[in-house]
């Protein structure tokens, strides 16, 4: 094979690569958000491992989302809403459960990121035709 050729196959498998992670890392749903009542702010973030002084009891391979502020204090700081999310696609997260604060109940649901760079949050009983919807907005200080 030409030296030019096997140069040019090389560089183009590079910025393949480099254009696949960059938009991997664009569809990354860690960071602040914002609820659709706008009463509620939280953090998806992925799994943490356990350390000699800490067990999180979180799989670092599936995202969480936990409550930093809430303006009515109904939500305590640190509950998980989200709980082990694992990606499915590019913009979807599945398999997951949604803790609806209000009522204590856990459901099944997806998280979908949307072209607006909104966040979909579906949550259901047993099939996902029965259920509510909420958008999410990102909040401040995230990527």
């Amino acid at each position: 094979m030409n030296p030019v050729t096997l140069l040019s196959s090389l560089l183009l498998v590079v910025g393949l690569v480099v254009v696949t992670n960059a938009q991997t890392y664009a569809q990354d749903i860690t960071g602040t958000w914002i609820n659709a009542a706008e009463d509620t702010k939280m953090v998806i973030y992925k799994g943490r491992r356990n350390t000699k002084t800490t067990r999180y009891n979180e799989d670092p391979s599936k995202y969480y989302g936990r409550v930093v502020w809430s303006k009515t204090g109904a939500i305590a700081n640190n509950t998980k809403l989200i709980t082990k999310f694992s990606p499915y696609g590019n913009k979807t997260y599945k398999n997951g459960k949604v803790l609806h604060p209000r009522n204590g109940r856990e459901y099944e649901g997806y998280l979908q990121l949307l072209e607006s760079g909104d966040l979909k949050v579906r949550k259901y009983v047993n099939k996902s035709i029965v259920g509510t919807t909420e958008i999410w907005k990102k909040g401040e200080g995230s990527n």
